[in-house]
């Protein structure tokens, strides 16, 4: 028999309780679901790794979306897009602290490529992600193949480029101030969305197919100059060239105006002069770039609900996921729901 672990690991573990509850208990949320809100920040908590201040998209890989099927992808590595909407929340429910830590590690990963930005990185800002297939591996429930690393690294995602900017504002709606570093950075970024906003990308799904011109990604462009400027009207960023940023950002408005919506479906849609649904084109509001209350977020909003819509609160995050095609080659943190 094993002897008793004794006094010592039972006040261990109370400590360990003890600081967890008073963790949460810091959350500033009272809505809704309050109970599934916590959970998901003690969720995100565990993922982060400390020394670094990054935060994984998943501890696993090579989980099957479906049993026996092959898309079973490595998620232990660093999106930018999702630290960026995880450094929202976080700043949200008043973690200032954790939020604080990833912007600090996303302006340290992507000093080490600028001013092109990765998909992904490791936890410590490295990009050396190469995909490999295990073959002598079995995985869950004899799912092949076992996978490490992620082919979206070499993926061109310009949507990231509105995600970090927009992380940063919410750092410096918080801190005020920017070092001349990090000033530099941003106006380089900006610079990298005017040369190359209207180039076709990978988007945020991460098909392994033909690159497209994507709403998102557009809107997201867009996002990456607002931002800039904001910052600047507030005396938080010097130095960009005005002129040209809002000619861009101009430019990008109004081809996301005129493309991406179409008049027969009375809705935005996933690519510009295209008529699939995406339900990304949601997030037109949430970053900004239209009142929910408008005519055309309106209409988009109920073809959005009857094309993809399942259930309350779920929608497919697209018209070929809705019909089973849409994971075809998936490489990314995209699930089959959005």
């Amino acid at each position: 028999m094993l002897p008793s672990l004794g006094d010592l690991v039972t006040r261990k573990l109370a400590l360990t309780v003890d600081w967890w509850k008073r963790w949460a208990g810091r959350a500033r949320y009272s809505g809704p679901y309050r109970d599934q809100v916590l959970r998901s920040a003690l969720v995100l908590k565990l993922m982060s790794y400390a020394p670094s201040g990054a935060m994984i998209a998943a501890p696993t890989t090579a989980l099957p979306e479906r049993v026996g099927g092959d898309l079973n992808w490595d998620y232990r590595f660093c999106w930018l897009r999702d630290t960026a909407f995880t450094a929202r929340a976080l700043f949200g429910l008043g973690y200032h602290e954790e939020a604080e830590a990833l912007v600090s590690w996303m302006l340290h990963a992507t000093r080490l490529t600028r001013p092109e930005l990765r998909v992904m990185y490791d936890v410590f800002g490295e990009r050396n992600l190469r995909e490999t297939e295990l073959p002598h591996l079995r995985g869950y429930a004899d799912s092949r193949p076992v996978r490490i690393g992620n082919a979206a690294r070499d993926q061109l995602q310009l949507d990231v480029y509105g995600e970090v900017i927009e992380a940063v504002t919410h750092f410096v709606n918080r801190e005020g101030e920017l070092d001349r570093e990090t000033q530099k950075m941003l106006r380089q970024f900006g610079e990298y969305v005017c040369r190359h906003w209207h180039e076709p990308d990978n988007r945020l799904w991460e098909p392994r197919g033909q690159r497209q011109h994507f709403t998102h990604s557009r809107l997201l462009c867009w996002v990456a100059l607002d931002r800039l400027l904001e910052m600047h009207s507030r005396g938080r960023l010097r130095g960009i060239p005005v002129e040209r940023f809002t000619k861009h950002w101009g430019d990008i408005r109004h081809d996301i105006e005129d493309r991406g919506w179409n008049d027969r479906l009375q809705s935005y849609i996933q690519v510009l002069g295209g008529d699939t649904l995406d339900a990304t084109v949601l997030l037109l509001t949430f970053h900004g770039f239209d009142e929910a209350s408008s005519w055309r977020m309106q209409q988009t909003y109920q073809r959005v609900q009857e094309k993809l819509g399942t259930g309350p609160g779920l929608l497919y995050r697209d018209g070929q996921s809705l019909h089973g095609a849409g994971d075809l080659g998936q490489s990314g943190a995209a699930g089959n729901r959005a």
